[in-house]
C-alpha cells in the first residue's frame, strides 16, 4: 500500500522512520531514500546500523535550500535526485525491498526536479506489491488519491517561529 506523511509540522521523516523500524523489526527489507537532505539527521545515522534497512541519501554534493542554489548547483542536485529516483524504481522493479521510502519526494516534485507523473507511475506499478512511503509538504490531490494512507502533521507551535535555531538531536 501507499502511505503519505505530509503537512507543515515537524515529524514526517521521523514517522516514516518509525514505520520503517517496525517493518525492519519484523524482517521486512526497507529501502529508505532521502532526497533534498544531507543524510545527517540523528535518526538516519542510527537507522544505518539497523538490520534490513538500506539508507541512501541523494543530496551528496550540494547543500542548502533549493531556492538558494545557483543554477549549476540546481542542475547537479537534479542529476543526483534523478539517479536516486532511478535507484528507487530499480528497487521496486526487482523486489530489492519490501518497503520503499521516498523521503521529501514532494519537494522534488514541487521544485520541478522530478515529474509527478513519474512518481504516480511508480505508485501505480508497485503500490500493490510493496509498501511505498512518501513524505513532504503539499502533495497534490492526485497524489493523495493514489495513496491508501494519508497522514497530515500540522504545526501548531514551533520554536523556529521565535528564532530558535535547529538543535542537534531534536530537529536533526
Amino acid at each position: 500500500m501507499v502511505h503519505i506523511y505530509t503537512g507543515d509540522g515537524k515529524g514526517k521523516t521521523t514517522a516514516a522512520l518509525g514505520l520503517s523500524f517496525r517493518a525492519a523489526g519484523r524482517g521486512l527489507r526497507v529501502a529508505f531514500l532521502e532526497f533534498l537532505k544531507d543524510g545527517n539527521s540523528g535518526e538516519v545515522l542510527l537507522a544505518k546500523s539497523v538490520p534490513n534497512m538500506n539508507i541512501r541519501c541523494f543530496q551528496t554534493t550540494v547543500n542548502g535550500f533549493f531556492w538558494n542554489m545557483t543554477e549549476p548547483e540546481r542542475e547537479e542536485l537534479k542529476a543526483e535526485t534523478q539517479a536516486g529516483f532511478a535507484f528507487a524504481a530499480n528497487c521496486a522493479a526487482n523486489r530489492l525491498c519490501d518497503m520503499l521510502v521516498l523521503d521529501e519526494i514532494a519537494g522534488c516534485i514541487a521544485n520541478g526536479i522530478l515529474s509527478e507523473n513519474d512518481v504516480l507511475a511508480l505508485l501505480k506499478n508497485y503500490g500493490k506489491t510493496l509498501e511505498i512511503v512518501l513524505t513532504g509538504r503539499d502533495f497534490s490531490q492526485e497524489m493523495c488519491l493514489a495513496a491508501d494512507y494519508v497522514s497530515e502533521i500540522q504545526a501548531v507551535k514551533h520554536p523556529f517561529d521565535t528564532g530558535t535555531a535547529p538543535r542537534e538531536g531534536i530537529e536533526f
